[in-house]
Parts: C-alpha cells; structure tokens; sequence
C-alpha cells in the first residue's frame, strides 16, 4: 500500500503547486496551470504501466524466447493438451511434427505449443498438491 500513499501525495502536492503556482489571480481568476490536473492522470498511467503492461511484455518475450529455442527431441505440451516430443523442426519454420507415441506423429502450428513439458510439471507440481487435499 505504500505505493497509494505515494500517488495520493503527489496528487495532493500538485493540488497545492497548482493553488500557489502558475498563473496568478490577477482579476479574481482562479490559477491556470494545466499541468497540475494532468499529474494524478501521469501518475496512474505509470502505475498502470508497472503493473500490468511491463509484466506482460516479459511474459511474451520469455515465450517467444522460449519457442525460439525448441529444438529436436524436446519434450512439450501444446495448447490442446498434447504431450509429445519434437521429431522434425526447422528454424524458419512455422509448424513442427510432435511424436505422440511410437505410431503416432502430428503436425502442429509452433505459437501452439504452450510450453516445455518438465517446466509445466513443476508448475502445476506447486499448484496441484495443495488443491488435491481433502
């Protein structure tokens, strides 16, 4: 919470520039000055940033990383649910063949695959225990 403690002192401080600050009150006229009102709006447009758009834009670079680097033989899980192993890709292409089982081999889009299998594992290996529990 110290980050609303910090946005509602700046809005106040530029609450009072504003009251003090530029334009004057030559005839009775309020202070004009439209940089004082436009400071809680910069302030939540920060807040906004750092929270939600940043961390996003991690997360898609992480991915696209991610998918940069798959490689023959490599164990994943798409979208759908499938669980296979890479037979044939190639850098500039944008579809992989997933061997699911002996007999089995399936062309997918690569944006399709959703991640590694072990890391996906481990994820819900934190997450499962805990909500297994009776």
């Amino acid at each position: 919470m110290q980050w609303f403690s910090w946005l509602v002192g700046g809005t106040l401080l530029a609450q009072k520039a504003a009251e003090n600050g530029a334009g004057g009150k030559a005839n009775g006229q309020p202070p004009t000055s439209f940089i004082g009102p436009l400071v809680p709006f910069l302030m939540l447009f920060a807040l906004f940033y750092f929270l939600f758009l940043r961390p996003q834009q991690k997360e898609q670079q992480r991915r696209e990383e991610m998918l940069r680097s798959l490689k023959k033989n490599d164990r994943v899980i798409t979208t759908g649910g499938l669980i296979g192993t890479i037979s044939q890709i190639t850098p500039e292409s944008k579809e992989l063949t997933l061997r699911l089982n002996d007999n089995t081999h399936v062309k997918v889009a690569r944006w399709a695959i959703q991640g590694l299998w072990e890391d996906a594992r481990k994820d819900s290996g934190k997450e499962g225990g805990e909500s297994r529990q009776k």
